[in-house]
């Protein structure tokens, strides 16, 4: 027996691509910036991998490799764990963003999922 899929968006295309990202204090301050790899993306989400581990103490900032873009995404810390490699692996949740961007994700799970064929 399977256990129900609980996520709100449980496409979870695999994706490699990099990612930057910045976090700032709350007086717009760059506290911490590096790059990772992306794990996996939804709507809702975004699951990195990094070398380092990402601050939870302000706002974080990605920019999202989509194709041949560059997309720029506000997101809060969800959880984290560190692999037996000692990579961090940060879910990250999106913020609310304009219909632009989303229709820039959805498209690139679809292209994605299509590639994977």
């Amino acid at each position: 027996m399977t256990e129900k899929e609980r996520r709100k968006f449980p496409q979870r295309p695999k994706s490699i691509n990099l990612v930057y990202f910045a976090v700032f204090s709350s007086d717009g301050i760059m506290i911490q910036q590096g790059m990772g790899r992306t794990l996996n993306i939804s709507l809702g989400g975004i699951l990195i991998e990094t070398r380092e581990k990402i601050s939870k103490q302000g706002e974080i900032s990605l920019g999202l490799g989509l194709g041949d873009e560059t997309l720029e995404i506000s997101a809060d810390t969800a959880h984290f764990c560190k692999d037996l490699n000692g990579f961090f692996h940060t879910g990250l949740s999106f913020k609310k963003c304009d219909k632009g961007k989303e229709k820039k994700i959805e498209e690139y799970i679809k292209n994605f999922k299509e590639s994977e064929s």
